[in-house]
């Protein structure tokens, strides 16, 4: 028999049992269902071009995917990682929920910033994004690659009040990002600037309202009613990191953003009870402290 002959025989053996019927098709496969790592935001996601609405808070998920579509579980990071590691990636700093990109042209001139979904880090972190095929960008790590060159001179600027003058080689997006930082900052000084500028008074009136409902004024209204003084400060993910001070001490303080600034953590050892505690009776309770001379641990410098 010739070679060709014998190779069409062993495919038929292959596909046939001993007495030359068909071996049984494992119909099994075709009916097993998909599984998936996707991003919800709002209660949508989308997958290879489908769209998805689930009742679910914003996350990663493991979907099941057949005739119709389920949630599984939470994705795991191993899980998020693998499902991310073939997607367009963006590496910017940090300024609350988005990111001032190491380079413009990353955003193909759609905007200056990018907001991050799931962002975690707080200001001159340099992190990674990732963009979904729905548009949207997520937190994808630390980017430990970025060359230091000029940050660091930069990032001390910034924390000692200082100018970007004299400064060379600074890249027009680090440019960007330390004037973003600077305003920021500097807004619950605003109404004493406003006091000495020309304008008419009923544009004073206009800014003063506009920065009464900034969260700066409400942070330094909130901080100087409960005895305290307001030095500085930023964003973190949906919280906020704010430096006070009492009688010439300073405190570093977790708070959430929102109306009565409850905290995460106080900054200062109370025993557990950070969480009981909004930043105003904080504030009293380091007085209460300092009035009846007990010590107490900083917990966050």
């Amino acid at each position: 028999m010739s070679d060709e002959g014998s190779g069409v025989s062993e495919a038929i053996r292959r596909y046939t049992n001993q007495w030359g019927l068909p071996n049984k098709i494992n119909l099994n496969k075709f009916s097993e269902s998909k599984s998936a790592i996707i991003p919800i935001i709002n209660g949508r996601g989308k997958y290879q071009g489908r769209r998805i609405q689930v009742d679910a808070q914003d996350d990663w998920y493991k979907f099941k995917l057949r005739d119709g579509v389920s949630i599984n579980r939470r994705a795991t990071d191993i899980e998020i990682l693998e499902a991310c590691k073939k997607l367009k990636v963006i590496s910017g700093y940090v300024f609350g929920q988005e990111i001032v990109p190491l380079h413009f042209n990353m955003l193909n001139g759609e905007a200056e910033t990018a907001r991050v979904h799931f962002l975690e880090g707080s200001i001159w972190d340099i992190v990674q994004a990732v963009r979904w095929e729905d548009g949207n960008y997520f937190y994808n790590g630390l980017d430990y690659s970025f060359s230091l060159e000029n940050f660091l001179e930069t990032k001390n600027r910034f924390e000692n009040n200082l100018s970007l003058e004299g400064v060379k080689n600074v890249t027009p997006e680090l440019r960007f990002y330390f004037v973003l930082l600077s305003l920021e900052r500097d807004n619950f000084r605003e109404v004493e600037r406003l006091e000495s500028l020309s304008l008419l008074e009923d544009k004073k009136i206009e800014a003063v309202k506009k920065f009464q409902e900034s969260l700066a004024s409400r942070l330094e209204t909130t901080i100087t009613d409960a005895g305290g003084h307001l030095v500085r400060f930023h964003r973190q993910g949906q919280d906020i990191v704010v430096i006070w001070s009492v009688d010439g001490k300073q405190y570093n303080s977790l708070i959430r953003n929102n109306l009565d600034f409850r905290a995460r953590e106080v900054g200062f050892c109370c025993s557990g009870a950070d969480k009981q505690h909004t930043l105003g009776s904080a504030i009293n309770l380091v007085q209460d402290y300092n009035r009846r001379g007990d010590y107490y641990d900083v917990t966050r410098s």
